[in-house]
């Protein structure tokens, strides 16, 4: 069950969400992080801080940093908002890890 208190509720072990650590707790389903080593945003400290949280509690955690991908799943050589306007690809990167994690939390027995 991904009803928690203030944090978006999701029905599948995958979806985009902002974790906050004080949530790590409540967290029971595996969890993927895809972090990108451009994000400005959510930059990877505070990734590896929800990651560190999710693990402490116990919680199952795959955690992922894509080289050149800024917050919206894109490449990029340097991210300060003015790229998201910008059509474009997925990270291939993004996609893989998402598709790996999916196929190998689907075949874990419940």
């Amino acid at each position: 069950d991904w009803s928690v208190t203030g944090v978006q509720t999701c029905a599948l072990p995958i979806c985009f969400f902002t974790l906050s650590v004080h949530f790590a707790e409540s967290v029971k389903k595996p969890v993927l992080i895809v972090q990108g080593a451009n994000d400005f945003q959510v930059v990877p400290s505070e990734a590896h801080a929800v990651e560190a949280a999710l693990k402490a509690a116990g919680a199952p955690v795959t955690y992922v940093e894509v080289p050149k991908m800024n917050h919206v799943l894109r490449e990029v050589k340097i991210s300060d908002g003015r790229d998201y306007e910008e059509a474009g690809p997925v990270a291939p990167a993004a996609i893989e890890a998402i598709a790996k994690f999916v196929q190998q939390t689907v075949q874990q027995p419940r």
